[in-house]
């Protein structure tokens, strides 16, 4: 696919990221050493943004929850490039959602779970079995709780379970730097054949590492003039998920990142080339086809776990019983 030179310049990428307590710093530490390794982009034109609400709630950017509970999240892209364009939505994107500081001791209930995979994370258009893996547009907006999760209408390329491709999605859990992932407890969602955490840059061209970033999730917009085409460039939602936290109480509030990187988008060189600039599609208009690349600004959201109102109301009794002690025994 040829691109429109419209924007040729590269830059740093920039990661917002919301300051945790203190129970959440050895992974926003994480984050930001993976963060500072990011690989060079087109200029900053648009933004990859997550939000987070209880079921049924109201879509923000951070959440509290009590163990056990569950959070709706879903990822959303926006066009904030140069005015005047005739941009009529997205085009494509390379991501892989991260979570940060998450709970991978034990199995069940006992570990921070993600939601059930539609279709088992195989997803595309053009045929009956995969648009089945597909959420549609008003799932993608409603935030109540659903049977199954996966990528939101934008999903032209297809998710094959064969070897030689990503595969369904899937989520990867990544503790103690397994598997190439920086320090820290991590689920990460790719394809099911991309176990790997990506690589924070790619300087030089390799087919496999160049594997780890597009066996990630990519929404994929079919061609303008194609009746999957779905125009928009303001709050496209292009993925749901939800979160269960475990069942284990922590000693203090849990504090959990929700994020992707740049490291995660596609590289200009490809899996051969040098040229490891970064960038995302937006869909040109009708009378100008040509898509245009931009850079992405990432904001994450937050979901902190409390020890819960069980837990205060026991911490509470237990200081006012050693508070009576103390007074019948000066």
């Amino acid at each position: 696919m040829r691109l429109r030179e419209q924007v040729t310049a590269s830059c740093t990428s920039t990661t917002r990221v919301a300051t945790p307590n203190r129970v959440g710093a050895v992974a926003a530490l994480a984050l930001a050493a993976t963060a500072l390794a990011q690989p060079p982009m087109e200029p900053i034109g648009a933004r990859l943004e997550y939000e987070v609400a209880v079921p049924g709630g109201a879509w923000g950017s951070s959440v509290t929850i009590n163990p056990g509970e569950r959070v709706e999240w879903r990822v959303k892209v926006t066009y904030t490039g140069p005015g005047g364009l005739p941009v009529a939505g997205l085009g494509q994107i390379y991501y892989q959602p991260v979570l940060s500081n998450v709970d991978n001791v034990g199995t069940g209930g006992e570990q921070d779970q993600l939601g059930v995979w539609r279709n088992n994370g195989i997803s595309g258009q053009g045929n009956t079995t995969l648009q089945q893996g597909l959420l549609s547009i008003a799932e993608g907006a409603d935030s109540s709780q659903l049977a199954s999760y996966g990528r939101v209408h934008f999903g032209f390329t297809s998710r094959s379970t064969t070897a030689g491709s990503s595969g369904g999605l899937t989520g990867f859990r990544h503790s103690d730097a397994s598997n190439g992932a920086p320090a820290g407890s991590f689920l990460r969602i790719a394809g099911a054949n991309n176990p790997n955490w990506y690589p924070a840059t790619l300087p030089n061209g390799s087919v496999s590492l160049n594997n780890q970033i597009l066996w990630g999730v990519v929404s994929d917009n079919n061609a303008i003039d194609s009746t999957w085409f779905a125009g928009g460039i303001e709050h496209v939602v292009i993925f749901r998920q939800a979160f269960i936290a475990s069942t284990e109480v922590p000693q203090a509030p849990r504090v959990i990142n929700l994020f992707s990187e740049a490291a995660t988008l596609r590289r200009a060189g490809g899996g051969a080339g040098t040229d490891d600039a970064r960038s995302m599609l937006w869909a040109w208009g009708a009378t100008d086809p040509q898509p245009i690349r931009t850079g992405v600004e990432y904001i994450p959201a937050t979901i902190t776990i409390v020890p819960g109102p069980g837990v205060g109301v026991a911490s509470s009794l237990a200081a006012l019983l050693m508070a009576r002690r103390r007074r019948s025994n000066p």
